[in-house]
C-alpha cells in the first residue's frame, strides 16, 4: 500500500530526513556518493525497488564524509531524540543502527572496515511507475554550511 502520492514526494521527504540526520553531526560532516579517500568506492545514485504489484520504494546510500565511525552512536542517539523507532545491531558487528520514521522512511547507518560511516535511506512506499522527479543530489552539505549547497 502506497503512503506517498508519488516517488518525487517520497524522495523529497527522504532528503529531509537525511539532512536532519546530517544536522546532528559536526558541521564538517557531509553526505556524498563519492568518498575523497576512497575513489573506487563510489556509491550508486539510488535504485527503485518493487514492494508488490502496486508499490515501490526508492533506496540510496551515501558516505558520511568528515567524521569517523566513532560518530555512529551520535546518529543513533539523534534518531532516538527525534522520536524515531531506532535499533542498534548487536555487537560485535562492525557497527550499525537502524531507524524507521513515523512517515514510513527507513534509515541505516553503518561503519565500514575503513573506519568510515555510510548512511542509507529508503522512502516510504509510493505507487508503481509514478513520477520520479529530480534525482537525489550527489553531495549534501551540512545544514549549518549554507555556503555549500547540495549538488
Amino acid at each position: 500500500m502506497a503512503t506517498e502520492p508519488d516517488q518525487s514526494a517520497a524522495r523529497r521527504i527522504l532528503l529531509g530526513h537525511l539532512v536532519r540526520t546530517l544536522g546532528a553531526l559536526p558541521a564538517a560532516a557531509s553526505l556524498s556518493l563519492r568518498h575523497p579517500r576512497l575513489p573506487r568506492a563510489r556509491l550508486h545514485g539510488g535504485v527503485t525497488l518493487g514492494v508488490d504489484d502496486d508499490t515501490e520504494v526508492f533506496d540510496i546510500p551515501y558516505w558520511i564524509v568528515g567524521v569517523t565511525a566513532a560518530h555512529l552512536d551520535a546518529v543513533a542517539r539523534a534518531w532516538d531524540g527525534f522520536g524515531w523507532a531506532t535499533r542498534r545491531a548487536p555487537r560485535p558487528t562492525t557497527g550499525a543502527a537502524y531507524a524507521r520514521t513515523p512517515d514510513g522512511c527507513g534509515l541505516a547507518v553503518q561503519s565500514a572496515v575503513t573506519g568510515d560511516l555510510s548512511l542509507a535511506g529508503t522512502t516510504a512506499p509510493f505507487p508503481t511507475g509514478s513520477l520520479a522527479g529530480q534525482r537525489m543530489p550527489d553531495h549534501i552539505a551540512h545544514p549549518a554550511r549554507p555556503d555549500r549547497p547540495a549538488t
